[in-house]
């Protein structure tokens, strides 16, 4: 059998010039001639990084994409924002103008900021107790901030200097109250017993006791130039009548002071007025309590 060969006519084969790759750009381990192998065979140099699949990131981490060969496309993406913001407040549990990201959505609170150093904004206390030891609790309202120095206010009309005893500080307030003190028209007050009453009674601590039955107290005084004899206290049996009696030659009525059927009731506040204009005498005078059942706390005139 015959042979034959075939002979480059246009004469010699492809040189380094009319290439233009370089071993970087040729896969590692393959062969090739070009720029950087004068007409000789060379191996290259680039990386084969093969599949290197999708990529998802959370925010603030990166991801190196290396040189060289990727055998596919990929694509490098962002997880979604719910998935790295998770959280539990609500806008109740932050602070009113103050924005933040939960769940993936941006939240503005609306906890209302309490600023009370201003008069105009201090808060009031919702209740108050005392356990009687002379501690005060004070509630204060929830869902709001407390901001600075906070004054949680209460009022109680009768917190006030006239109610305290004289001298005595309760809570920065001094007492100005110097107790059950007589004017110059009580004859009888709240156990300072002027006029030197006796009678019937009892005469306890801030009062005089009465029991149910007709009583008499006995004194020396003077009703010129007054218009009215007035007794205050409380009552469990208010008097028929309340007669006074001066003593001449004997006991004679100078004034009287009536009502139907005294009744019986729970002790109650009473106050009494006898009219005595028509009773201008000084001596030793008597005041009947014809029924009585009761306490006297004051005995005065006016």
């Amino acid at each position: 059998m015959a042979k034959c060969g075939v002979t480059n006519i246009g004469g010699g084969g492809i040189s380094s010039d009319e290439v233009s790759a370089a071993k970087e750009n040729v896969l590692s381990g393959k062969t090739y001639v070009g720029t950087d192998t004068g007409d000789e065979i060379g191996t290259g140099t680039m990386e084969n990084n093969g599949s290197t699949g999708n990529q998802n990131l959370n925010a603030g981490s990166s991801f190196l994409v290396k040189k060289g060969y990727h055998a596919q496309d990929f694509s490098v993406g962002a997880n979604n924002l719910a998935s790295q913001t998770s959280g539990t407040a609500s806008a109740g549990q932050i602070l009113s103008g103050q924005t933040a990201w939960i769940n993936g959505n941006k939240v503005t609170g609306n906890i209302p900021l309490q600023s009370g150093d201003a008069s105009s904004d201090q808060v009031w206390s919702t209740n108050r107790t005392t356990w009687g030891d002379g501690n005060l609790f004070f509630g204060v309202r929830n869902g709001h901030y407390l901001n600075g120095i906070n004054w949680i206010r209460s009022y109680d009309a009768a917190f006030v200097p006239a109610n305290i005893k004289k001298g005595v500080n309760i809570f920065g307030v001094t007492g100005t109250w110097e107790g059950y003190v007589p004017g110059v028209n009580d004859l009888y007050y709240r156990g300072n017993n002027m006029v030197g009453f006796t009678g019937g009674v009892k005469f306890d601590s801030g009062q005089m006791t009465i029991d149910y039955y007709t009583v008499d107290l006995i004194a020396n005084f003077s009703l010129v130039g007054k218009t009215y004899l007035n007794i205050q206290g409380m009552e469990g049996n208010s008097p028929d009548n309340v007669t006074i009696y001066t003593k001449r030659n004997s006991y004679e009525v100078i004034a009287n002071w009536s009502q139907p059927g005294g009744g019986t009731h729970n002790l109650k506040p009473y106050l009494y007025s006898i009219n005595i204009s028509g009773a201008q005498v000084s001596g030793l005078i008597k005041i009947s309590l014809h029924c009585f059942n009761g306490l006297i706390y004051r005995i005065w005139l006016s």
